[in-house]
């Protein structure tokens, strides 16, 4: 989800090689429960609404908890707002491995399609205005039958596959039948949706839709604690007709037919949903947080019959999976595999994750040479009435990865930086740019800097079973001393049994780096001969934020390639200490997305594909209102997303 501060720590609460086998510290528990729909929705967004600044700009209570309704905000409430939600316990960043640079080519060799995604301007105008603003935009990507679906924070829109525009960016809460996330006419709060993922499946010629759910207090905007999962699965192979709708509750407290895991404070919140499919199911995992507290408990992971989800029944069957663990560790970001070829159907179906132990949630100190694989069995017998699936986690040792370095960026135009520093222009509230934004009482220190990008930390990113092996990558430091810089790691594991454990083979691992520059957010996408892509952030000292990727196979990873050249810097809220307090944390990511369709991939990742001077920003006509130069970002935000398919 994007909003400041993500996954941080609770404000105020809270080689190649053979694998190791590892016995969990405890077993993970099943448990099982019937869904409810809550009947048929479909992508109808209408046109935009305004981007005018107003008040609240974010989810959470109005102005943090501080200050009368304005149109101005009060400094640092977005800091105090939003720490409630969006986990992450790592901290600082690790030392870089030295490695070979990667060459940045110039060639356009591969690239078969590539065009501008959704952007914040988009997500904030949806639903007739009544949008927050987020940062960054978690991309989700699914393509098939002839369409595209992109799903970033807080909208979706459907294209067909020459990138053409079928629908109007559509808000998650217009979408799951809610009321606006925020009524900018009334003042009242809907549900805050974020953390969205989508998958085609072209098995039963369905799309499905994942996002986290949080209730907030309909007058103050305060979040309840009560939290869910929204799954939106359509009923045909167009996108564009109906989808029928469930929730499944993540408070696991007990109610709702869940399990009590007895997080402190209340409620439990599902963090960070990502998704994967096998030959018989669906899988939906989550990082498990205390809501009040600054606990972590483990990942948890939900399993669905695809075939149930594919009729639209009533009331499908749900496999619970809680308190899991690899290598004595709890699990965290166990992400589930999509299977792009041929399935894995020993052991009666099989359905394979991969995750990583270096984070502090999964015990760490953010260095690690573990990653961890994750097989789920018998996963036909979801399509049962007794479904009894088997866990069971092994590791893999690999060289070592450590929290990546935030991505500083090269020197440019950023209006909004430059309006919280300017003092002496003249606006309707008195002297100086700032006062658009802030009350007399709360005048910022005007010391703003162009900031680096959150590189997030190690977390396991997109999975592929493809080939008969697991692809997968995530974020790690790289270069020496003084040259610290943010790569990728990138590992390809033939997964096996001996008996009915788990283990893998690890065929490849790389690293991938960019002299001078900065690598974030990877997403492989993987052919059923096993020859893929992997897309990724490139910035630093030669790139402004820029969409890019590079072929991969078991060999190894290829140039890297630019699909979308970044036009300027990020210039976004959640970077400067007077929305967010100090330090802040400037978000990019949290995540991109890639998918196979007959035999191309499509990725999708972020980038900044506009830049204006501080006269454009301020500019207030119909065709420009402030903050939009043009209608190309919002006044809080310029990220923008890019959409590429590539042959490799």
């Amino acid at each position: 989800m994007g909003q400041s501060r993500r996954r941080a720590r609770l404000a105020g609460a809270a080689l190649l090689g053979v694998t190791l086998m590892a016995a969990a510290s405890a077993s993970a528990g099943e448990h099982v429960r019937n869904l409810t729909s809550g009947g048929t929705t479909a992508i109808r967004g209408g046109p935009p609404g305004s981007a005018t600044y107003g008040f609240p700009e974010w989810a959470g209570p109005k102005n943090g908890g501080a200050g009368p309704k304005t149109l101005r905000v009060t400094r640092g409430a977005a800091g105090t707002s939003v720490s409630t939600v969006n986990r992450r316990m790592t901290t600082g960043f690790g030392s870089g491995s030295r490695v070979k640079n990667t060459a940045v080519s110039a060639s356009t060799a591969g690239t078969l399609l590539s065009f501008l995604g959704l952007n914040h301007y988009d997500s904030r105008t949806a639903n007739n205005g009544n949008q927050f603003s987020g940062e960054p935009p978690d991309q989700g990507l699914c393509v098939g039958n002839g369409f595209v679906l992109e799903t970033v924070n807080e909208v979706l829109r459907v294209y067909n596959t020459n990138g053409q525009p079928l629908t109007n960016p559509t808000s998650f809460n217009e979408f799951y039948k809610y009321p606006p996330a925020i009524n900018r006419t009334t003042g009242k709060f809907g549900p805050f949706l974020f953390d969205p993922s989508c998958h085609y499946d072209a098995d039963v010629n369905r799309w499905f839709h994942v996002v986290a759910t949080l209730r907030q207090n309909r007058n103050t905007g305060a979040f309840t604690g009560d939290g869910w999962l929204d799954l939106a699965v359509s009923k045909t192979g167009n996108p564009l007709g109906a989808w029928t709708r469930y929730q499944i509750f993540t408070t696991n407290n007990g109610t709702h037919g869940q399990p009590d895991h007895n997080c402190q404070g209340g409620p439990c919140f599902g963090d960070y949903p990502h998704i994967g499919a096998d030959a018989h199911g669906f899988y939906i995992s989550t990082n498990e947080y205390a809501f009040n507290a600054d606990q972590f408990t483990s990942a948890q992971i939900y399993a669905l019959s695809k075939a149930q989800l594919a009729a639209g029944v009533a009331n499908p069957r749900l496999v619970h999976i809680d308190n899991t663990s690899v290598d004595g560790t709890p699990g965290f970001t166990v992400w589930p595999a999509i299977s792009s070829g041929n399935h894995d159907l020993r052991r009666n179906g099989t359905e394979w994750f991969l995750s990583n132990t270096a984070g502090e949630e999964a015990g760490g100190d953010g260095s690690d040479n573990r990653v961890g694989v994750w097989s789920l069995s018998n996963t036909a017998s979801l399509n049962t009435p007794t479904p009894n699936l088997v866990l069971k986690s092994t590791v893999v040792h690999v060289n070592t990865y450590s929290t990546p370095p935030p991505a500083s960026q090269k020197p440019g135009p950023t209006p909004l930086r430059a309006c919280v520093n300017n003092t002496t222009m003249q606006t309707p509230f008195g002297p100086g740019c700032w006062q658009n934004f802030f009350l007399p009482a709360d005048e910022p220190a005007h010391n703003e800097r162009i900031y680096a990008l959150d590189s997030l930390d190690t977390r396991m990113q997109q999975v592929m079973f493809a080939d008969g092996k697991l692809w997968g990558s995530h974020g790690t430091a790289v270069g020496g001393p003084g040259n610290t810089r943010a790569g990728i790691a990138f590992y390809v594991i033939r997964p096996s049994f001996s008996g009915a454990q788990p283990q893998g083979d690890l065929l490849e691992q790389a690293r991938l780096a960019v002299a001078g520059n900065h690598l974030t957010m990877p997403a492989v996408g993987v052919l059923p001969n096993g020859k893929g892509a992997i897309a990724f952030t490139l910035n630093g000292a030669n790139h402004y934020p820029s969409a890019a990727w590079a072929p991969i196979s078991v060999n190894g990873i290829g140039a890297v390639r630019v699909s979308g050249p970044g036009a300027g810097p990020a210039d976004g809220f959640t970077g400067y200490k007077a929305f967010v307090g100090d330090p802040p944390r400037p978000r990019w990511g949290d995540y991109g997305a890639a998918a196979v369709d007959n035999g191309t991939i499509w990725l999708a990742s972020e980038y900044i594909a506009q830049k204006c001077t501080l006269g454009q920003f301020v500019r207030d006509t119909p065709a420009s209102p402030f903050g939009t130069c043009f209608n190309t970002r919002t006044a809080l935000a310029n990220w923008a997303t890019r959409i590429t398919q590539v042959t490799p």
